[in-house]
């Protein structure tokens, strides 16, 4: 986890610097969170049939 939120965190930092030309700012911030959320993403699907099973856990809909 903590390589993936490095990785993030310089991916957002990079971004920041070549749109903005200055690496910590508020959008800084917003990319991290995005680049986060869809790294994260990636790594569930990449054992899908795990994913869905534990999916059924904690959706209430999924039960039914």
């Amino acid at each position: 986890m903590i390589a993936v939120f490095a990785m993030t965190a310089l991916m957002a930092l990079a971004t920041s610097t070549a749109m903005l030309r200055s690496p910590f700012t508020v959008l800084a911030a917003l990319w991290l969170v995005s680049f986060s959320m869809c790294v994260l993403a990636i790594l569930k699907l990449q054992d899908i049939e795990t994913f869905s099973s534990m999916f059924v856990g904690y959706d209430m809909l999924a039960r039914r």
